[in-house]
């Protein structure tokens, strides 16, 4: 992107993302602003999540960001997935391929279940993984 991270934001806008980034990191994600010509992008990522989500906007009035922002926020899949369960602590870039893998090639619950089972029969993820996977479910990539 050729952009320049965010300077100097009007102090509204400033205060609402510091309060979506606090909202956002116990699930995981991580926020970077970029500022470029009188637009506003906001990009998000998370290892446990193979998408890199970007929200963009022209600078407008703090009360329109706030609900274009809260409306991405409720309607992007992969947001709404990982923040159903608090983000597991382990493993996260594998977990976030597992899913990636999972919802790139489209498999079907089941399929999605029992590799999870497998992989746990196997001892290669923990009950606490298993139970994170199972109900975050694949990742749900556009």
């Amino acid at each position: 992107m050729d952009s320049e991270p965010a300077g100097e934001l009007r102090p509204h806008i400033q205060n609402m993302i510091d309060g979506i980034r606090e909202e956002l990191r116990p699930y995981g994600w991580s926020i970077d602003v970029m500022s470029k010509g009188g637009m506003l992008s906001i990009e998000l990522r998370n290892p446990l999540s193979p998408a890199h989500l970007t929200f963009s906007t022209k600078m407008i009035e703090p009360e329109t960001f706030h609900a274009a922002l809260v409306n991405y926020m409720n309607t992007e899949p992969e947001l709404v997935a990982t923040r159903s369960v608090p983000a597991i602590r382990s493993r996260r870039k594998a977990l976030g391929i597992l899913r990636g893998g999972a919802g790139r090639s489209g498999w079907t619950p089941s399929v999605y279940r029992r590799v999870i089972d497998v992989l746990h029969e196997a001892r290669f993820i923990t009950n606490q993984e298993a139970d994170w996977l199972e109900k975050v479910g694949p990742a749900k990539l556009s």
